[in-house]
Order: structure tokens, then sequence, then C-alpha cells
């Protein structure tokens, strides 16, 4: 907060203000004084106020700032007022970290902040501009819900981590091959499942990915199967090569 003269003063000018409001002092916000001098020779002065964040969303609260200049010779006084607005920055919360399997969707949750997010990276998500969009990620994604409250950036992130199979560590239930390799449109492909632990559609479940580069969601010819345990894939209109990503048994 800062005190001004047009021009410089020939003496100490004192400054005294008085302080009200919603806000509460030494809650709210710090101010070391509510009395200054405008040195002689100098024109203005500045006091600090230091806002506290305490992580509270209490709408928007107020201090008053009254400034009164006492004129001599009976003059009425000249009194100025100012308003400052205080924003509660409250933070953005955002789910837990998870470990889904592939083709399985999660709905994500952000809170906190102005209300209004951005999601990224947006890419398998439903919706990067909502506060809930479900997220279906095709590889180990984190997330990060990202609000604008005025001028300040506020942001929470987590990562849905995708289950894979790792031989050198899980059980052998068995094998999944594909019977083609290439699918051209209108074609069919046959995962066949082998091993005792891979006795019935319900022991396993087949993924199918569109080896597009960068995984971009957007290409044209861009298929991504959805959780198939029946064994059986059809192409249609589009020509992927498709690649088994894990047979979680």
């Amino acid at each position: 907060m800062t005190f001004s003269s047009d021009e410089p003063f020939d003496t100490d000018f004192p400054i005294e203000f008085s302080l009200s409001g919603t806000a509460v002092q030494g809650v709210d916000y710090t101010i070391p004084t509510t009395s200054t001098v405008i040195p002689a020779g100098e024109s203005t002065i500045t006091v600090p106020i230091t806002m506290i964040e305490d992580g509270i969303a209490e709408g928007t609260e107020t201090i008053d700032i009254t400034f009164v200049l006492d004129l001599a010779c009976g003059v009425n006084p000249i009194v100025q007022n100012v308003t400052l607005n205080l924003e509660d920055l409250a933070p953005v919360t955002v789910n837990s970290d998870v470990t889904i399997t592939p083709g399985q969707s999660v709905q994500l949750e952000a809170t906190g902040g102005s209300g209004t997010y951005t999601w990224t990276p947006p890419l398998g998500l439903s919706n990067a501009n909502i506060a809930n969009p479900v997220a279906t990620p095709i590889q180990t994604t984190t997330y990060t819900a990202t609000s604008q409250v005025g001028a300040c950036t506020v942001s929470d992130q987590m990562t849905i981590t995708i289950q894979s199979c790792d031989p050198a560590t899980d059980p052998n239930a068995g094998t999944v091959v594909l019977s083609e390799n290439r699918i051209c449109a209108n074609g069919t492909a046959m995962a066949i499942a082998e091993g005792l632990a891979l006795n019935s559609p319900e022991d396993v479940q087949v993924f199918i990915l569109h080896n597009s580069s960068a995984n971009d969601l957007s290409a044209p010819d861009f298929v991504l199967y959805a959780t198939n345990n029946t064994g059986f894939f059809d192409n249609v209109d589009s020509y992927p090569t498709n690649t088994p990503l894990s047979s979680p048994a």
C-alpha cells in the first residue's frame, strides 16, 4: 500500500490510517503498522500488507483502509478510502494414484482452485476441461489438473499405472498368440490361448492396439479395441497392424 503526494514534502509528513472490513488482521493478513512518515524531501511511502494463505475457501474477504488528512482553519478534512478484496487460494486436489489392467477406465476428480480445470495430457480422457473426466489410458500416464485463480496457478497430479504381464516375475499361466499379424479391412484374426490356466474365456482378456506413432488417438486410422475375451477381433474400415499388449490371467 503506497501513500503519495504530487510534490516532495519540506518536512517529515506523518501518515495515520485505520483498518476495518471482513478480513481479520493476524488471521487473513499482517501489516506492520497503521502509522508511518513520508520523510522530508520524499513524496511517497509504502506500507507492506502480507496475505496469509490458509487454504480454506472462505469467499471474498475485504480490508477497508481509511486515511484522514486534517486541514487547518476549520476546513473539512480530506477522507480517502480504499478496499482490498482477498480471495483464498484453495489448493487443487485430485484422485490418488491407481493401478488398472489394460482397457479399464478411471473417473478422475479435481476439487479446489477456481472450479475450472484443464487436464494434461488430454490423451485418453473423455473431456480434458471438466472436473471429472473418464480416463482410459493405453499406457501408464500421469495426469495433471491445473486451475487458474486470478494471476495464480494451482495444480495437482495423479498417475494411472497400466498393469502389465512381466514374464520375468509373473507366473506363466499360458500364452496368447494371434493367428494374423496384420488384418485388412473386414478381416478377422483369432487370438489363441494355450495353457492350463487359460481353459475358459473368463481366464484371459486380450487387448489389441493400433501401432500409430506416438499413440495418436486423433489419427484417422487409429483403432483401439476394447477388452475382448471371445478371442475374435474384427477390423472394419481401417488397416492397423495389431499387437497384443498383455494377457493377464
